[in-house]
């Protein structure tokens, strides 16, 4: 390869680069700034080294991308918000910074909360698909990560389980993207008790949680 590659190379890898963080900034609603000024803070950085995206531990975070990522699960901007708001969440509730190495069990549970309350915030099919689209056809805990199918949390009586969804899975499935919502030491017990294993994956591998989940 030429010198005149490499910068042809180079030049195209920092248009990528440069387009990708002009749709992260654009994607966050103009309705939630506080998002927008935190993402501010923020390094955004393309890379190949994460399957999906990342926020780093630490005092200073910096925002990991993967762009073949983006390009294949995030073609509207309402999804790409959702991977982004999922990752500021991180930040937000001092993950990155509490818990310099996160385990299994704390990574499922801290994406089902999050992802539960971005669903809540963002009820509307064009944002929840973002998380539905990694669970379709998956069973046991991993479908935790995006609403239960029927959900309608505006519906007449609230966001309430179909007849016959009684076990402790589905219950504190459907409680989890209602207002009442579980909490952390629900979903570790939940994990205890025999009722899901330890299901994690770094940088939200959600189809490799079922994966974890079925073995």
């Amino acid at each position: 390869m030429t010198a005149v590659d490499d910068t042809d190379t180079a030049v195209a890898r920092e248009r990528i680069v440069r387009q990708l963080r002009d749709r992260i900034y654009a994607c966050v609603p103009v309705t939630h700034q506080a998002f927008g000024k935190l993402l501010s803070l923020l390094s955004i950085e393309a890379s190949a080294q994460v399957p999906t995206a990342c926020v780093s531990t630490g005092t200073r975070s910096r925002l990991l991308v993967n762009p073949a990522f983006v390009a294949r699960h995030c073609r509207t901007d309402e999804h790409l918000a959702m991977l982004v708001l999922h990752e500021l969440y991180h930040v937000l509730l001092g993950h990155t910074r509490l818990y310099p190495r996160v385990t299994p069990a704390q990574n499922w549970a801290f994406d089902c909360l999050i992802n539960a309350q971005l669903c809540r915030l963002f009820p509307e099919p064009r944002h929840t698909g973002f998380f539905a689209q990694f669970v379709d056809g998956v069973e046991g805990p991993a479908r935790l990560l995006a609403p239960p199918a029927g959900w309608r949390p505006k519906r007449a009586g609230g966001s309430r389980p179909p007849t016959g969804a009684c076990d402790a899975l589905s219950h504190t499935h459907w409680r989890l993207y209602s207002d009442e919502s579980v909490t952390t030491e629900e979903l570790y017990r939940l994990r205890e008790e025999g009722k899901v294993r330890a299901v994690g994956m770094s940088c939200h591998d959600r189809r490799f949680a079922g994966r974890l989940a079925a073995e």
